[in-house]
């Protein structure tokens, strides 16, 4: 009996499980394509026992089946969402999409452009925009595509991009913020903002109010991120630019939370005003390592839910919601604080520099 397969069988059930995880990225395929594919994965790890005696293939055989199995499902479930597989079309809507050079803004921009939508892709890396211009060119068969820059470190690029657009645009119905950034140690701003704080939400707090006033001539829609890593959130506004001390979990959770809490506030305020603009968040997942099993799937995730509230009537008829699954979802006692919102948004038109004359409100 060769026994030198079983101390290998985890390492075995990780590269099968990658391949198969790998599926729910190509294009999104069908389910029952990836179904069929876990299937024939499953019955091929089933032959690499096949060496050891018959009570050992039983055990092993019964634990690999139910490794499968449980996968199977949770793919089901992460692929199954209806909502991303609604025909709404966005024919005469036009769509500002950040970060859509890759990633989920690239395939959020991809299927919006599908769907009939006029896409303008506001990138840092305009070689990496160029690229993403002709990959949805060719997969989503249309030529409704301009290409803007944006740093969200830079305050002034964001204004730069807000004065483009304001200048060239008649209409703006969806501004979906997506992109963020998660590093090891502090870094600052040329104006001495922490990085985290500025590109994961200082940067969507100044384009959503400078771009407030044309997205309310069309009834239009906001779209902001926050990730589920609110467990080590401290949101502290003395130290909310990490004066005092620095944690890198801590910051990236900070950022998500500020998105929450912003979120909240921008719907009350647009309500308060009379503002027909629709302001929600929509999950982003938890942070990726190298031991996230279901990375794939929660990309996949988080493009259900942007296109879900950039093109379903949820996405225009609720405000200051948190959406996951395509549905809206509870959200922590501090993420609804109005006191602390109402703080966090005083500290950000401070940080930003938003003028009273580039305010709605």
């Amino acid at each position: 009996m060769d026994w030198s397969i079983v101390p290998n069988l985890g390492q075995i059930l990780e590269d099968l499980r990658l391949e198969v995880v790998a599926y729910t990225h190509k294009d999104f395929l069908p389910t029952e394509n990836i179904l069929t594919e876990i299937f024939k994965k499953c019955c091929s790890s089933l032959g690499l026992v096949k060496r050891l005696n018959p009570f050992l293939q039983l055990i092993i055989g019964a634990v690999v089946f139910s490794f499968w199995i449980l996968l199977a499902l949770k793919l089901f479930q992460s692929i199954t969402i209806p909502c991303y597989a609604s025909g709404e079309r966005m024919d005469d809507k036009t769509v500002l999409i950040t970060g859509s050079n890759r990633g989920r803004g690239l395939e959020v921009a991809r299927e919006l452009a599908s769907r009939g939508a006029r896409i303008i892709l506001a990138c840092r890396n305009m070689q990496r925009g160029e690229e993403a211009m002709k990959f949805i060119r060719k997969t989503a068969n249309t030529t409704r595509l301009s290409l803007a820059k944006i740093d969200f470190s830079d305050m002034m690029s964001i204004r730069n991009l807000a004065h483009q657009v304001l200048s060239n645009e008649t209409r703006l119905d969806v501004l979906i913020c997506n992109g963020s950034v998660s590093l090891d140690r502090l870094y600052r701003t040329e104006t001495g903002v922490e990085v985290h704080l500025a590109t994961n939400y200082l940067g969507f707090f100044l384009l959503s109010n400078l771009l407030l006033s044309l997205l309310s001539s069309s009834d239009g829609r906001i779209l902001l991120p926050a990730g589920q890593d609110l467990w080590s959130a401290d949101l502290e506004i003395d130290n909310l630019n990490s004066e005092l001390r620095f944690n890198k979990k801590t910051v990236f959770a900070n950022s998500q939370l500020a998105n929450l809490l912003f979120t909240r506030q921008l719907a009350v305020r647009c309500a308060a005003a009379k503002i027909p603009v629709a302001v929600n968040c929509y999950d982003i997942g938890k942070q990726r390592t190298s031991f996230n099993w279901f990375s794939a799937t929660r990309e996949h995730n988080a493009v259900e839910n942007m296109v879900h509230l950039a093109v379903s009537k949820d996405g225009k008829e609720t405000s200051g919601n948190y959406f996951t699954g395509c549905k809206i979802a509870k959200v922590s006692e501090r993420a609804s604080d109005s006191a602390l919102a109402e703080k966090l948004w005083n500290f950000s038109t401070f940080f930003t520099n938003l003028q009273e004359e580039e305010s709605i409100f």
